[in-house]
């Protein structure tokens, strides 16, 4: 499955070393980090990107908000900008290109990350909206990651985890958050899957073992909890000798 992939302007060291470990951590794929408009072309030129994270101010004689609507006449993506200070004029010239986060130097890698991650949600919520419902049948469905629709076979799916609307799909390491409630997604997947509990939904041929006196079962070395309106219908549906 591909990775979400960042494209980064950035011209100092300490800035730089923050964004690649972020960037690794998040599991997404840095496809350049450059410190000029210039550069940042050139790379995406050869690469694309789903996520730019721009200096408003990089080297050369390009700034970063020109550089964005340069990006942008490419191909729409998710622009974050950075700042040295709160300027107001680049302030308002980067609103008028609609990014998903504006963050000031000097940012921790926390808030770098919680930055990016939320950007990358909301793009993926405004895009799942807008996409019909036949975009979900037969083996599998498609999932919006960056400006791209991913395609995850329900046989992939490992869990499913609901907090409100938002569910979060279980593939091995890989998680991918998906703008939809459990009463949208329960229908429009096989029977395998079944609940567990009423944040979970879980494919029945990943179960590795149940616990039926502590009332818990095991998926990938995963504790999950059942819960007891749904304890007899998964005990139904294994194959017990």
């Amino acid at each position: 499955m591909e990775k979400v992939k960042v494209l980064a302007i950035e011209g100092e060291y300490s800035n730089t070393e923050k964004i690649k470990t972020v960037i690794e951590d998040l599991q997404y794929e840095l496809v350049d980090l450059v410190d000029n408009a210039k550069d940042a072309l050139t790379a995406f030129n050869a690469h694309s990107a789903d996520i730019a994270l721009i200096d408003v101010s990089p080297k050369g004689n390009m700034d970063g908000i020109t550089l964005a609507q340069e990006l942008q006449k490419k191909k729409e993506l998710t622009l974050i900008f950075t700042a040295d200070s709160h300027d107001e004029e680049s302030f308002d010239r980067a609103k008028s290109l609609f990014p998903m986060g504006f963050i000031l130097k000097p940012f921790s890698n926390k808030e770098l990350k919680m930055v990016i991650e939320l950007a990358q949600m909301n793009q993926a919520q405004k895009a799942t909206q807008s996409l019909p419902k036949s975009t979900i049948k037969g083996d599998s469905f498609f999932v919006k990651v960056g400006h791209k629709l991913l395609k995850v076979l329900f046989e992939d799916i490992i869990w499913i985890e609901v907090r409100k609307d938002y569910s979060t799909l279980v593939l091995g390491k890989r998680r991918l958050n998906v703008k939809i409630s459990l009463k949208e997604l329960e229908p429009r997947l096989p029977e395998t899957f079944v609940r567990c509990h009423r944040n979970y939904l879980i494919n029945v041929n990943a179960i590795e073992s149940i616990d039926t006196q502590e009332g818990h079962l095991t998926i990938l070395e995963e504790q999950l909890p059942i819960g007891r309106t749904y304890k007899e219908r998964i005990l139904g549906m294994l194959n017990l000798l």
